[in-house]
C-alpha cells in the first residue's frame, strides 16, 4: 500500500527520534550477536572496513575478519567450498533499480552531528556530509511510491525520494515520447471528438484516445508516471503526453502539454463527450500532472 506524504513522515520521524543513548545497543539488538566463535565471518549488513570499526566493542563483534578476531582453524578437514551470494553489502535506505547507492541517512539510526566523530557516521552519509548529493543518475525521477510535491524539498528524508521535483538530478530537456504536433491541431481546428476503440470510458471518446491516436501510447494500463510537470515547467518538451495522478492514482485526465509558463499548464484534450480544446491550468490543480512513460 502506498502511504502518503503525512504518513510516511510520521513514520520516518517516528524512528528518528530513537533515543541516542540506545544507538548502539538497538544496533546490535538488531544485527545480532556475531562471535568469532559462532561463526568467523563479517557481518554482510556492517560496512566493516569504515574507519572506527574496530575501535568500538559493540561493531567490532559484527566483523570479526576485518579486526583480527578469528582463530585459525585448527582441524584438516577439507575446506567447504563457499556458496556465492548476492547479499547486499549495505542497509538499503531507499528503493532504487540504478544500482547507485543514494545519499541517504540510515532510517534505522537517529543521526546527529554528535554521531560524526565515531563509527556510527557511515549510517549517517547526509548529516556527516560523507557522500553527495544525487545529480546525475538518468533517468531522472520521482520515487512512485511518493506523492511528490514541491512541500517534500524542504523535508531532510523525503526529498531524496522526490528527485526530479527537488531538482536532485538532471533532468532532460526532451520528452521520452512526443506527440503529433499537425494531427492535432487539426483536430482542435475542426472541434473533432476523437473516438479510439482502446479508450477506456465513454465508448472510445475518453481523453485517453487523444494520446492514442496522436502519441502512439498504449493501452492506458501501460501508463506510468514520470516527472511533476510544473518542477520541468520551463523545460519540458512542447507536444508531449501528460496525465492526471491524486495520490498516486491516475484518473481520467490527459492529454499534450502545448506549453508551460509559471506553473500555468496549457494543454490540449477532451472529455467524454466534449470535443478536442486547449485548456489552461493553473494551481493547485496543475500540480497533478504529470509526464506520461510507457
Amino acid at each position: 500500500m502506498l502511504l502518503p506524504i503525512g504518513k510516511k513522515t510520521w513514520t520516518i520521524n517516528r524512528i528518528l527520534r530513537t533515543d541516542r543513548k540506545l544507538e548502539k545497543l538497538a544496533l546490535s539488538i538488531t544485527l545480532g550477536p556475531i562471535t568469532a566463535a559462532q561463526h568467523c565471518s563479517d557481518n554482510k549488513l556492517v560496512h566493516c572496513h569504515h574507519d572506527g570499526v574496530c575501535e568500538d566493542k559493540i561493531l567490532k563483534v559484527q566483523c570479526p575478519v576485518t579486526c583480527g578476531l578469528c582463530q585459525a582453524p585448527t582441524n584438516t578437514s577439507i575446506p567447504a567450498t563457499s556458496v556465492p551470494t548476492t547479499s547486499a553489502t549495505s542497509i538499503p535506505t531507499t528503493p532504487t533499480s540504478l544500482g547507485a547507492q543514494p545519499c541517504l541517512d540510515d532510517a534505522h539510526v537517529s543521526c546527529h552531528t554528535s554521531v560524526c566523530n565515531g563509527a556510527l557516521k557511515q549510517f549517517c552519509p547526509a548529516t556527516c556530509k560523507t557522500c553527495s548529493a544525487i545529480t546525475s543518475l538518468a533517468p531522472c525521477f520521482d520515487d512512485p511510491s511518493i506523492n511528490c510535491h514541491i512541500s517534500a524539498c524542504s523535508h531532510p528524508v523525503l526529498k531524496d525520494f522526490c528527485k526530479a521535483t527537488c531538482g536532485l538530478c538532471s533532468v532532460t530537456t526532451s520528452s521520452k515520447h512526443t506527440c503529433n504536433k499537425l494531427g492535432l491541431l487539426m483536430d482542435l481546428a475542426f472541434g473533432l471528438n476523437i473516438n479510439n476503440t482502446n479508450a477506456r470510458k465513454c465508448e472510445g471518446k475518453s481523453a485517453d484516445a487523444i494520446l492514442l491516436k496522436h502519441c502512439s501510447a498504449p493501452n492506458i494500463a501501460a501508463w506510468t508516471k514520470g516527472i511533476q510537470v510544473s518542477s520541468i515547467c520551463n523545460k519540458i518538451t512542447p507536444y508531449s503526453p501528460i496525465a492526471e495522478w491524486k495520490d498516486n492514482h491516475l484518473t481520467d485526465v490527459s492529454g499534450v502539454v502545448v506549453s508551460c509558463q509559471n506553473k500555468r499548464i496549457e494543454m490540449i484534450s477532451q472529455s467524454c463527450g466534449s470535443p478536442v480544446s486547449l485548456r489552461n491550468i493553473t494551481r493547485p490543480a496543475s500540480d497533478s500532472l504529470f509526464t506520461v512513460l510507457w
